[in-house]
């Protein structure tokens, strides 16, 4: 299974730059990024499918440092059949 959308969970964060590199392939291009306020995740949609390896996503952003919950998250999922994604 092959991907074209990489799914950052954050709130409360303004992104200003964005590259998408790996140890094996020129930087890949990306299509278009936008925030989806509904499932607090920004979305990177790339112009191409993502083969299996391992990326490194660089970017700039801003966000306030104070008690709330905002910031950037790392999260698990699982599909209906119990698979983690």
């Amino acid at each position: 299974m092959f991907l074209d959308i990489i799914l950052v969970h954050t709130i409360m964060c303004s992104f200003k730059v964005f590259s998408l590199i790996t140890d094996f392939t020129d930087p890949l291009e990306i299509q278009q990024h936008f925030w989806f306020e509904k499932n607090q995740f920004y979305v990177i949609v790339l112009r191409s499918a993502l083969e299996k390896g391992q990326y490194h996503i660089k970017m700039k952003f801003n966000a306030w440092l104070d008690d709330g919950l905002g910031g950037l998250y790392k999260s698990t999922y699982k599909r209906k059949d119990g698979k983690e994604v």
